[in-house]
C-alpha cells in the first residue's frame, strides 16, 4: 500500500527514520480489517506475531511453551497504575522475562530476553503511522510509533508547522490526553518525542513540559548547528537503532516520589532521563576509553574530564550514594563497569 502521511513533518520524520534502518509499515495495513492484518482488534497494542518471532530468534534454546508464557506475561501487564506497569515492563526488558520449563527430569528456571542489547542489528525496528488504538471506546491515532520486536517503545506527536496554533506544547498536551484515554500504549513507552516542525524535544513518560529537552547532537561528538533542523537532529542523535537500544538499556531508571500525577491518579514514579548528561557522556566515551586504557585507574585523566565523568569502578551490586546519579555504559559481557556521573567540586 502507498505511504500515507497526514503532514509534511510526518513524512520527513518517517523518511529520516527509514534512512537509519527502520522499516516503514502503514498501520492501516496491520489493522484487523486489512487483508494483511496483524492485529485481532484495535485494542491490541502489541504486534504479537512479530514479538513471538523475535523471542524465538533471540532465545533459541528456550522451548516454545516457555516463549508463549513470556508473551502472556508481557501482554498482561495491566493494572490501574500506569506508571507501575511501565516500570514492570522496563524491568522485564532489562532483566528478561522469568520462565520455567522441563528439561528432561529437571525443572529449569530461565529468562526470555525481549531485546538483544549487545547486537542491535539482531532486533526488528519498525516505524508505523496511522496506528489506530481503541480503548474503553476511546479512539485515538498517534502520529508515529517506533516498534522494537513488535513492541511500541517510542511515540512521536507532531504538529503541522503551517498552523501557528500547533506548538510543541500542544503536542505535549496531546500526549497527556493519550495517557488518560489509551494508557495501554504507555505500558511499553521508553521515550516521547514532540515537535512542531521548528522545535523538537524528547522526554519521559512522566516528564513535565519543562523537562522535555532538545537533542543537541547527531553523532554524539559534535554539537549540531543552530541552523540544523531540530527534529532531524533528534531523530539521528537519539533514535538511531544503536543509540536507542543503548539509551533504553543504560540510561533509564526510576525514582519514587510522593507527588501524585493528577492525570493518571497514581503515585508518580519519576523516570530519570537526563538528556544533556547523556550527550556529555556519549561525547566523551571514545576519548575516555583510550585514556583509561593508558592510565589504568583513570587518575591521570585531565581535570575537565574527571569533573564531568567522575570515576570508573568494577560493577558491583552495592547502592549508589544519594549524591550520585548512576548511568551504565555497556562493555564486553565478561568486563562490565559502572560509570558514576557526578558534579566536580
Amino acid at each position: 500500500m502507498p505511504k500515507l502521511y497526514e503532514s509534511s513533518i510526518e513524512q520527513m520524520a518517517i523518511e529520516e527514520l527509514e534512512s537509519l534502518g527502520y522499516t516503514y509499515i502503514s498501520g492501516v495495513d496491520l489493522a484487523p480489517d486489512s487483508p494483511s492484518a496483524e492485529r485481532s482488534s484495535y485494542g491490541d497494542v502489541l504486534l504479537v506475531d512479530r514479538l513471538r518471532t523475535a523471542l524465538k530468534e533471540l532465545n533459541p534454546d528456550i522451548p516454545t511453551d516457555a516463549i508463549e508464557s513470556a508473551i502472556r506475561r508481557i501482554s498482561r501487564i495491566a493494572t490501574s497504575n500506569l506508571l507501575a506497569d511501565n516500570e514492570e515492563f522496563h524491568r522485564l526488558l532489562i532483566e528478561g522475562v522469568p520462565v520455567e520449563y522441563r528439561k528432561g527430569s529437571d525443572l529449569v528456571n530461565d529468562n526470555v530476553f525481549i531485546v538483544n542489547f549487545n547486537e542491535y542489528e539482531k532486533n526488528e525496528f519498525l516505524v508505523i503511522n496511522q496506528y489506530t488504538i481503541i480503548q474503553n471506546n476511546n479512539n485515538r491515532r498517534p502520529d508515529v510509533l517506533l516498534f522494537i520486536n513488535g513492541i511500541p517503545m517510542v511515540l512521536f506527536e507532531l504538529k503541522n508547522p503551517a498552523d501557528e496554533n500547533a506548538t510543541c506544547y500542544k503536542a505535549y498536551e496531546q500526549i497527556q490526553t493519550y495517557k488518560a484515554v489509551i494508557p495501554a500504549l504507555f505500558t511499553f513507552n521508553e521515550v516521547c518525542v514532540i515537535s512542531d516542525g521548528l522545535e523538537a524535544k524528547a522526554g519521559s513518560l512522566t516528564a513535565s513540559f519543562s523537562r522535555y529537552s532538545a537533542w543537541k547532537t547527531k553523532d554524539g561528538m559534535r554539537e549540531a548547528s543552530k541552523y540544523d533542523n531540530e527534529l532531524s537532529t533528534l531523530i539521528h542523535g537519539l533514535c538511531s537503532p544503536e543509540t536507542l537500544i543503548d539509551y533504553m538499556h543504560n540510561f533509564v531508571t526510576f525514582e519514587k516520589s510522593s507527588a501524585e500525577d493528577k492525570t493518571t491518579s497514581v503515585i508518580k514514579v519519576e523516570m530519570v532521563k537526563r538528556l544533556q548528561h547523556i550527550i556529555n557522556i556519549m561525547q566523551l566515551i571514545k576519548r575516555l576509553s583510550k585514556q583509561y586504557a593508558q592510565v589504568g585507574n583513570g587518575s591521570l585523566l585531565d581535570l575537565k574530564t574527571r569533573r564531568l565523568m567522575g570515576f570508573l569502578v568494577p560493577k558491583t551490586n552495592q547502592r549508589v550514594t544519594t549524591k550520585r546519579v548512576w548511568c551504565g555504559i555497556p562493555r564486553e559481557r565478561e568486563n562490565h563497569y559502572q560509570w558514576y556521573f557526578m558534579q566536580g567540586k
